[in-house]
């Protein structure tokens, strides 16, 4: 959450605008997994990862956590109000890396399982437009133009 709020300010502060927090946007529950190594991972829940590699994870639940089809839908929410109460203008909306690849599996209308099929790098952006349909067209995915010297 404090990266997210920092990169926010950091893209709204050259424009004099001010953060609104959103929890709808907060990350995938991780649950018991939420800190731990990969190592510790594999050491105290190799059930999980075993199934959460193997299996269709949209509703595989995070040990004491939430499931993708859960942030999914927080996330749809969250976006679906944010695009209502700006109808003509452009918004940043700041997430983290699962949140933010279950929505665009929602957007782009793929299964969940599709978001170990494309990459979404810390940093970078996608770009989407909302269509007059309710439905969104996604313009830029993993976009990282601002991150480069060039």
């Amino acid at each position: 959450l404090q990266r997210a709020r920092a990169t926010a300010a950091a893209i709204a502060a050259p424009h004099g605008l001010e953060v609104r927090l959103d929890p709808r946007l907060v990350e995938l529950d991780h649950g018991a997994l939420d800190g731990l190594t990969g190592e510790e991972m594999r050491r105290d829940h190799p059930d999980f990862l075993a199934r959460w590699r193997a299996d269709d994870p949209a509703d595989l639940v995070m040990p004491g956590g939430e499931s993708m089809r859960e942030a999914q839908r927080r996330l749809v929410e969250a976006t679906e109000a944010i695009a209502a109460a700006h109808p003509e203008g452009e918004v940043v909306a700041v997430s983290h890396n699962l949140a933010t690849r279950a929505f665009l599996c929602a957007a782009l209308g793929v299964p969940i399982a599709t978001f170990r099929r494309f990459r979404q790098d810390l940093a970078a952006y996608a770009l989407l437009e909302r269509l007059e349909d309710g439905g969104w067209l996604v313009q830029r995915l993993n976009e990282g133009c601002h991150l480069r010297a060039d």
